[in-house]
């Protein structure tokens, strides 16, 4: 018996109507349940790094996996500074200099240095 693949290619180029034309409406329910039920991509966004002791804030990003960051952040505060991390919300959530705008307005005595400056990967 061959692979699924190998089936499907002897069904010919048509195989996906001829599948679905022998299936059952249950069936077809369960293959579009599991297709929605499907990881989704995650959309880039950035990260606020902020550091208390030097009263600095810096936008790392955008990125998809926070987790270097977290670790790096975690790393600096097991040293005892006092440095922690998140994802801004609504359209900073995507954007460096929208996110930075937003984090300043919020926290004007917090400063802005470049990309990197407070911890880095």
């Amino acid at each position: 018996m061959g692979s699924i693949l190998d089936r499907l290619r002897a069904l010919g180029p048509d195989w996906h109507e001829k599948l679905a034309s022998e299936m059952t409406g249950e069936e077809r329910g369960r293959i579009a349940e599991a297709i929605e039920n499907l990881p989704q991509p995650i959309a880039p966004f950035v990260l606020i790094v902020t550091d208390r002791d030097a009263r600095t804030f810096s936008v790392e990003g955008p990125m998809v996996d926070d987790d270097p960051w977290s670790v790096v952040v975690v790393g600096a505060q097991g040293q005892g500074r006092q440095v922690n991390c998140h994802v801004p919300g609504g359209s900073a959530r995507e954007d460096v200099e929208e996110a930075a705008h937003v984090y300043g307005s919020e926290y004007p005595d917090m400063h802005r240095v470049p990309a990197g400056s407070i911890v880095s990967l």
